[in-house]
């Protein structure tokens, strides 16, 4: 998916094309008239083959033990050169039953993952991001003209202009890589005491190493740097449990309860080095730096155990009344010893009525074939992060190698609680006809005192204070139906459709701050507001008349150079919130044939498109050439004179008017805020299981074959190209902002499936 973007001008500015020399690439030149356009897009990036093969056996060793193992190895070279990542997965699991009677039950599982990846990709305005240089290229210039003797290290960038970075370049010269192993291991035995009780005890542990580094090459402006990093962490958990169980325990009420013991600890260590003083070019080593103040310039080694008690209660009544009842216990060593201590319950019911009737007076209906209605509330708790009670220095040198001592960032308390999420959800499960399928619930989500960075000035001494505050309420209805609409001997027709609907409301920070930021940059903010959706989007908008007494009302106030204005102070321009999300697949069957396709979408919510600012600022986006034409033209709006208003005269060019829209880092935020909605053809796929009739005489038992594909059709959207789904980065609040992201991919995959 690429953005709109015009095709009729070329390289220059005003008009006329530069200089050898000029350090400029904006399309702001002449028009083509004809003369070749290139999609550089489609240049550069090439098609990514991805293969996976999975082969797996099941096998019984014995009576009561089984054995099942299977690896999975994908290979995947990336649409983007020079980019590639590789996972290997082995996973066996052993059952047994075993001792007098069949009391002893256990199981292992043992599962190792090994992934390797070569230079991922960055977003965002930073030079390691060369997506912006293929993207905001002039058309009438061919990047694969820039491709050769570039895909070597060490050689000089070659550009369109003196000082540009080639992204050819970037990709073999600014390089990464990663490499992961992980490790889990899980056992279980359990005893059945007698037909009420058993215990068990489980055992777990998960591991994991991580190495990484980053060299950028000498050949272009960016500074010949390293960084390597080190990283281990493991959590390890012991849990042993008694449970009863018995049903028609009084009369026709039965039972079962479970009374849990938990140990977890879990830690990280790591080790964190960069550079951009190498001495010897090229040299990527720890010790080929003149920064002494970098060397092993950050370590960390966080500790964490969790001990807790909890137990779980189920009570039926005659099979068509349940009750669930939880309450657990947990002991953290993040927190301090008066606080250390955080309980959370849960509760749960739900009722089938129409077993409940049957079982009562025997009815029974044709149209209501089955009936539940269902409720629960649930409390869970979560505690700090390792380390983050108590201020402490850290320790660090001065370029002169001079030992120093420093203030994090973060101001502590102490006394800090453990943050609580309360959830509330009342639902029913319907059925009618036997045949049409209809799960309608109504949740309510509340988050309370939530461990947040609160800013603080700067003049403190700290950037931010960690506090125990805080109030998000997310509700909302989701309602779930399905259906076969047709269904025969050989053919069949289901649908199954959802749809959701939310609001999210900010209740509350710390009683005196009403306004807390969540992400941003330059002047486009990401907020957390009492009173308003989690997300608001804050910046600045176009200068327009707001008396609504003048006749002028609404109309944009220009300078005297009749470009437009941006307001001094940022303004709410809407969240990122959406208002609905739905989707609904249609599934066919035939004999052996199967074919399905999803489409799915999002209602309401708005997000910033940087890359729509990026294009419209040299030259690109398709609104700077309206029908393909640079007619200079008179905006429809007023000049501020003596303290009144008269209308804009002045003539300007679309060079100036998006020059003036895109001053600075991200020009005027109004222009560039989008409608989120969006609507598309997920997913299309088809398959053909082989009739097993033609294996009779072979090894094979079972053959099948499909072909799937995602991210088909983007049907409606608003964004001029832009995915809505194209956000900053996945770990960030900021979830409305998009920023030169790379554009989302269609994928086919085609896949056999071999039984024997």
């Amino acid at each position: 998916m690429k953005p709109d973007m015009q095709r009729s001008f070329g390289l220059g500015l005003n008009g006329v094309v530069n200089s050898a020399t000029s350090d400029n690439s904006t399309s702001w030149g002449p028009a083509l008239e004809g003369a070749k356009s290139y999609d550089n897009l489609k240049n550069f990036f090439k098609t990514g083959i991805s293969s996976q093969h999975t082969l797996s056996f099941q096998e019984n060793l014995g009576e009561g033990t089984s054995l099942y193992t299977s690896a999975n190895y994908l290979n995947d070279n990336s649409q983007i050169p020079n980019s590639k990542f590789e996972r290997f997965n082995f996973m066996a699991k052993m059952n047994s039953n075993f001792g007098v009677n069949k009391r002893w039950t256990s199981e292992v599982k043992v599962q190792y993952i090994s992934t390797k990846a070569n230079n991922r990709p960055s977003g965002g305005k930073g030079d390691g991001n060369y997506y912006p240089n293929i993207l905001l290229m002039p058309q009438n210039i061919d990047v694969r003209d820039y491709r050769e003797g570039q895909t070597q290290n060490d050689v000089k960038s070659r550009w369109i202009t003196p000082n540009g970075i080639n992204p050819y370049w970037s990709a073999y010269n600014s390089l990464n890589a990663d490499k992961k192993d992980r490790f889990l291991l899980n056992g279980y035995l359990k005893y059945q005491f007698n037909d009420w009780l058993s215990g068990d005890v489980r055992v777990g542990t998960d591991f994991y190493a991580l190495n990484a580094d980053a060299r950028v090459w000498t050949g272009s402006s960016r500074r010949n740097s390293y960084a390597t990093s080190e990283e281990k962490f493991y959590e390890n958990n012991y849990i042993a449990s008694l449970t009863a169980k018995k049903d028609n325990l009084i009369g026709k009420w039965g039972g079962t309860v479970s009374v849990y013991g938990q140990m977890m600890e879990s830690r990280t260590k790591a080790m964190y080095f960069s550079t951009q003083n190498l001495i010897v070019p090229n040299v990527f080593s720890v010790n080929n730096t003149s920064d002494i103040a970098s060397v092993a310039n950050n370590e960390v080694d966080f500790w964490k155990k969790i001990n807790s008690v909890f137990a779980n209660a189920e009570i039926n009544y005659d099979g068509y009344w349940f009750i669930n009842a939880t309450a657990r216990n947990d002991w953290s060593s993040t927190l301090i010893l008066e606080n250390r201590s955080y309980f959370y319950p849960s509760i749960s019911t739900s009722l089938v009525l129409t077993e409940m009737l049957n079982k009562l007076n025997g009815t029974t209906s044709k149209i209501l074939t089955f009936a539940k209605l269902r409720a629960a509330y649930a409390v869970t708790g979560n505690s700090l992060n390792p380390y983050e009670l108590y201020n402490t220095y850290k320790l660090g040198a001065d370029p002169s190698g001079h030992a120093i001592l420093g203030r994090k960032k973060i101001l502590y308390d102490p006394n800090l609680h453990a943050e609580k999420l309360k959830t509330f959800e009342v639902g029913a499960d319907l059925k009618f006809f036997n045949k049409i399928s209809l799960d309608v619930s109504y949740f309510r989500n509340t988050a309370t005192n939530q461990l947040i960075d609160l800013p603080m000035n700067p003049l403190s001494g700290y950037e931010y204070k960690k506090i125990s505050s805080g109030g998000l309420s997310n509700s909302g209805i989701e309602v779930v139906l399905n259906t076969d609409i047709f269904k025969k001997e050989n053919f069949t027709w289901n649908l199954n459709a959802n749809f959701s609907k939310l609001k999210s409301t900010i209740d509350r920070i710390d009683g005196e701050v009403l306004k807390y930021p969540l992400a941003g940059f330059d002047n486009v903010g990401f907020f957390a507001e009492v009173g308003m959706p989690y997300g608001s989007i804050y910046g600045t908008k176009f200068l327009r008349v707001e008396d609504p007494n003048s006749p002028h009302y609404g109309k944009l106030i220009v300078g005297l150079n009749g470009l437009p204005q941006a307001t001094a102070e940022q303004y709410y321009l809407g969240d990122q919130t959406p208002r609905a999300l739905f989707g609904f697949t249609n599934s066919f069957a035939y004999k052996n044939f199967g074919i399905s396709f999803l489409i799915d979408g999002r209602i309401g919510g708005k997000f910033y498109s940087s890359t729509q600012s990026a294009l419209q600022k040299v030259g690109l986006a398709s609104d700077t050439a309206p029908g393909g034409r640079r007619d200079n033209f008179i905006l429809d709006a007023v000049v501020q004179q003596n303290g009144g208003y008269t209308n804009n005269t002045k003539e300007i060019t679309q060079q100036d008017y998006w020059g003036a829209v895109t001053a600075g880092n991200l020009g005027i935020t109004e222009q560039n805020i989008y409608d989120a909605t969006n609507i598309r053809l997920r997913n299309v796929q088809v398959s053909y299981n082989f009739p097993k009739s033609i294996f009779q005489k072979l090894a094979l038992q079972s053959a099948k074959v499909s072909f799937t594909a995602n991210n088909v059709w983007m049907i409606y959207s608003k964004a001029k190209g832009i995915d809505p789904e194209s956000v900053f980065a996945i770990n960030s609040n900021a979830v409305g902002f998009e920023n030169l992201a790379f554009p989302t991919t269609r994928s086919y995959l085609f896949s056999i499936t071999l039984g024997f």
